[in-house]
């Protein structure tokens, strides 16, 4: 997994500040006692030699995406709140992608917070037109 990760990200051009994930709710991380996002998160760091930063934390509550059909676009808009300031571009890890409404609120508020540019890592794609085009 290593070279395929540094690989990858050296290929694509990405000069990483940090990687960062997607906050879990708090019912949940109790209920497991991690974040899986994050778990996924400071593992890729460390084989990108890259910081790991908890820079997002969840403000509210708001259902779990991959049960909620169509309703799963209509996250609020302050979902996220950012806990530090960043700078460049950052690598924001989350488990698995649906429709991409929790990863955008996520890239929106750490754009926020002073990212250039946001990147996005995910184990499972329920859906991979959830983010339009590659680019």
């Amino acid at each position: 997994m290593c070279a395929f990760t540094n690989q990858g990200v050296l290929q694509a051009g990405w000069a990483l500040k940090g990687v960062t994930a997607v906050p879990t709710l708090l019912p949940r991380l109790l209920q497991r006692g991690y974040n899986p996002p994050e778990l996924l998160a400071k593992e890729v760091a460390r084989l990108l030699g890259l910081p790991y930063r908890r820079v997002l934390r969840r403000r509210r509550y708001a259902p779990s995406q991959p049960t909620r059909g169509r309703a799963r676009r209509a996250l609020p808009q302050d979902l996220f709140a950012p806990v530090e300031r960043v700078e460049g571009a950052w690598l924001l890890q989350d488990d698995v992608l649906t429709s991409g409404a929790t990863f955008l609120r996520a890239r929106e508020a750490l754009l926020m917070v002073g990212a250039s540019r946001v990147y996005g890592a995910f184990i499972a794609v329920r859906d991979p037109g959830a983010l339009g085009p590659y680019r």
